[in-house]
Order: C-alpha cells, then structure tokens, then sequence
C-alpha cells in the first residue's frame, strides 16, 4: 500500500472533530473527577488533564484517549 498526501480539507475536518470530542468528553469525565484545560489545546497545543490528584500533559490523539478512557472505566 502506497501513502499518499491526504487532503488537507480532510485532515482541517479530522482535526476539528478530535478537539470537539474532547470538549465534549471533558464535560462528561468531570463527574469522575477529571478536569481538563481545554484552552490548553487551542493555546499550546497540548491538554492538561488533572485527574485524581494526578496532572497530565498529552498531545491532542493521547488526550482523547485518556479522556475515553476515563469515561468508559466509570461507565463499565
């Protein structure tokens, strides 16, 4: 298979949909004691996510990971 250079309209799309996920999943994980600067992301690129008295600092793919993470482990 054979790599290609992706549409950049695509890429702006996907991009937009991950920080949208995340805004939507820091609103839902605060029930579980996480809380995320969002601002964070738009600002330097990274989120930090304070989560049970831990701080963490994840590019934006780590943070909707955790975010998910956190969610599905409190809606098992």
């Amino acid at each position: 298979m054979t790599l290609s250079n992706p549409d950049p309209a695509t890429i702006t799309a996907f991009e937009e949909w991950m920080k949208a996920q995340i805004a939507q999943l820091s609103v839902e994980t605060l029930k579980s004691e996480a809380i995320t600067c969002t601002a964070c992301g738009e600002v330097s690129g990274t989120y930090i996510i304070d989560y049970k008295g831990d701080r963490f600092r994840f590019p934006t793919d780590r943070a909707y990971a955790f975010l998910k993470f956190i969610h599905e482990s409190h809606h098992a």
